[in-house]
């Protein structure tokens, strides 16, 4: 499903239960197409094709795990609302490729920008195109970024270059483990299917 832009909050999907999973899925949209308000979310080998996702969570750990990201106009892929030092709020995308079809889209996309002060994003093993800024990250109305945690490892593609990465970014010495968001027994959880992990 597609939706024209509009200036306010639309939404395609709004994930508002304690724990959610997802398989195979494609959610089309151009304007906060998904809002991970709390609990867990993991969607698996799914498409997203927007302007911004995961706008306006202050409560959800997200792990997404081989997401394919389609960028169709300019802006942040993420804003996450992590509003303290001691919220689980934690988004991570494992061996996602972020890309566009327009072959004139270059620089114009953030992995993404704080929606609040503490706000926790991480990008690791993926293919990062070239419609990536090479700033990777954006600030967002406040230039107070120091507790800011937004990291990268072991990505690849021409958007995936660090040189000009935003100073509040950090590259990270290895991947996160989806057991520090869901616990030792997260694959015996009933929400979770291994297989696709």
């Amino acid at each position: 499903m597609r939706r024209p832009a509009h200036s306010s909050m639309e939404l395609l999907l709004s994930q508002q239960l304690r724990l959610l999973s997802t398989e195979f899925s494609q959610l089309l949209g151009l304007l906060r197409a998904l809002l991970v308000k709390q609990g867990y979310f993991l969607p698996l080998e799914s498409k997203f094709i927007v302007d911004e996702l995961g706008d306006s969570s202050m409560l959800a750990t997200a792990w997404f795990e081989g997401c394919d990201i389609e960028s169709i106009g300019k802006g942040f892929i993420t804003a996450n609302g992590r509003s303290s030092e001691d919220s689980d709020s934690f988004y991570v995308f494992n061996h996602a490729r972020v890309y566009s079809s327009d072959a004139n889209a270059f620089n114009t996309t953030f992995l993404g920008r704080p929606w609040r002060h503490f706000a926790r994003v991480v990008w690791q093993n993926g293919e990062l195109g070239r419609v990536v800024n090479p700033a990777g990250w954006s600030k967002w109305g406040d230039d107070d970024t120091s507790k800011l945690y937004f990291g990268e490892f072991n990505n690849f593609g021409p958007g995936a270059a660090t040189g000009h990465r935003a100073n509040f970014s950090q590259q990270l010495n290895k991947a996160v483990d989806i057991k520090e968001l869901f616990g030792d027994s997260y694959k015996s959880e009933w929400w979770v299917d291994p297989s696709y992990l």
